[in-house]
């Protein structure tokens, strides 16, 4: 069993500030479970979502509309989503440092979003092997595609309408690499399923909610839809198992649970318009 214990990843994620991570590697290792024998078991909520998934199918090359002019330095997120809005350096920004703050936190804020769905495309891949039943196996491997079209969306879009890229928190990859290295497929669920995907549906929501940039709103609204499915598979997957564990042994997950949460709460900074 391998685990990054609180104190360890947020000394972890220290370690990594101001690291390259072009070439960021772990050592995952966990158990593949094969399931020949327990059947699709039809009727079930997996083959509910898996079915599901398979009909929300949506392409970024083509449903989304690419053609839309969009200006960077635009208030393309709310500006209370920038660390900077409402402190006293806020206030004391010219408008010209408070348009590239916009334009730098934007950036910034969508490329962590980049960058976590690229996170989930490695552990989602992880659960289709350390799934135990075969229904669940199944939907994982729509949440697989469903991640791989995330990461194509939001990479088009930082790249071409934002035109700046920032290089992941190391708060962020202390997380994944936290879900990725850990070898119980529960905690897999727990932390990619639940925290990282609902901390992803409340930032989306916001999103959705006040930006006037009708592109990435489409595109959140559509990713929106799929990470609501990935929440309800960890849901239904995780109370399942929950039943078969002791007191003491959901108290250790929980416990596991917030630590993890620790590092994701950090991953979000002030930005700063006068940096270089």
């Amino acid at each position: 069993m391998t685990t990054i214990e609180k104190d360890a990843l947020l000394d972890y994620a220290r370690s990594l500030e101001g690291k390259s991570f072009k070439e960021h590697a772990t050592g995952a290792v966990h158990p593949v479970l094969y399931a020949f024998e327990d059947g699709a078991q039809e009727g079930s909520p997996y083959i509910d979502l898996y079915s599901k998934g398979k009909r929300e199918g949506w392409d970024p090359a083509h449903d989304l509309a690419w053609s839309t002019s969009v200006d960077p330095e635009s208030p393309i997120l709310p500006e209370e989503m920038c660390g900077l809005y409402g402190s006293d350096i806020w206030e004391r920004l010219t408008p010209r440092e408070r348009t590239r703050a916009r334009h730098w936190n934007g950036a910034w804020t969508l490329g962590q979003f980049l960058h976590g769905e690229r996170g989930a495309l490695l552990a989602t891949a992880q659960l289709v092997g350390c799934a135990p039943r075969t229904d669940q196996k199944l939907y994982a491997a729509t949440q697989v595609q469903d991640e791989a079209r995330h990461v194509e969306a939001y990479e088009r879009y930082v790249r071409e309408k934002m035109e700046k890229t920032f290089s992941p928190s190391p708060h962020l990859v202390a997380l994944l690499d936290a879900i990725l290295l850990d070898s119980r497929w529960d905690m897999k669920f727990l932390g990619m399923q639940i925290l990282v995907e609902g901390l992803a549906l409340a930032a989306f929501g916001w999103i959705r909610r006040f930006s006037q940039e009708p592109l990435i709103k489409e595109i959140i609204t559509r990713i929106q839809r799929d990470e609501a499915r990935h929440v309800a598979f960890g849901v239904a997957a995780l109370s399942e198992r929950y039943k078969d564990l002791s007191d003491s042994e959901r108290r250790a997950e929980t416990r596991c649970g917030r630590r993890w949460a620790s590092p994701s709460r950090s991953a979000v900074r002030p930005c700063s318009p006068r940096s270089p």
